[in-house]
């Protein structure tokens, strides 16, 4: 019988194009990193990793193309939680900013197809 996945079996991977939360997404990324730090370095079987891995693209958007692409800040919220790269979005009309842009292909050359040390993924 095959084993259930457990969530240390899974790696999480985000990409959030407004600067607004990078401090934040950084901060989350070191706290999971550093628990699965003290939980591979625990001898209790009991502690569970709460991920395989995780990283997040800041300042990145998934685009038609890799390359620098124009954001449209949400000017409607304080967050900026209604930011977009289509200047149609009805809450485009804030600041515009360069952030980096990668395409789906990328982003799985990347993160599924290649672990951190440059070897072949676990698909």
């Amino acid at each position: 019988q095959q084993q259930r996945p457990r969530a240390e079996d899974y790696c999480f991977y985000g990409v959030e194009g407004n600067a607004a939360f990078t401090r934040k997404l950084r901060g989350l990324e070191l706290l999971l990193m550093k628990r699965n730090a003290a939980a591979a370095a625990s001898s209790a079987t009991t502690t569970a990793r709460p991920l395989r891995h995780v990283h997040f693209f800041t300042e990145t958007v998934v685009a038609s193309k890799n390359g620098m692409t124009t954001f449209h800040l949400d000017s409607a919220s304080s967050e900026g939680v209604g930011s977009s790269l289509l200047d149609s979005h009805m809450y485009a009309g804030g600041e515009l900013r360069d952030v980096n842009g990668v395409t789906l292909t990328w982003l799985l050359e990347h993160t599924v197809l290649q672990n951190d040390v440059g070897k072949p993924g676990h698909l």
